[in-house]
């Protein structure tokens, strides 16, 4: 399984568990947080195929202005924004389950204390 539809998985199931408990939403966090390091290093790598890309345009004697135009509409360009995307979409996630866990804890302190 491929960490977009890993990604894509956790979200849906997130988004469909409205009553997500303390334990469970930490195991997203955990999960989530570990797979920034894959989305990172997946961005790294597109990155890097991209420059390749980028610099064979620059190579056929084409200017850096117009060989960017054509270099972002490859499909090292495109893959390169759908890593991004998903980093930026996971880094939400894991700020959206930190804020539950947290509200949760306070909630269960606060139950204890009554």
């Amino acid at each position: 399984m491929t960490i977009t539809k890993i990604i894509d998985e956790y979200r849906e199931k997130i988004i469909n568990s409205p009553d997500l408990q303390l334990m469970e939403a930490s195991e997203y966090l955990t999960k989530l947080s570990a797979l920034l390091g894959n989305i990172n290093e997946e961005i790294r790598l597109r990155d890097r195929l991209y420059a390749n890309k980028l610099l064979e345009i620059m190579n056929e004697g084409n200017s850096v202005a117009k060989a960017k135009v054509i270099a972002q509409t490859t499909d090292e360009y495109q893959n390169l924004e759908l890593a991004k995307g998903y980093e930026h979409v996971t880094i939400e996630i894991v700020r959206s389950l930190k804020y539950r866990c947290n509200v949760l804890l306070h909630e269960q302190e606060s139950s204890r204390n009554l």
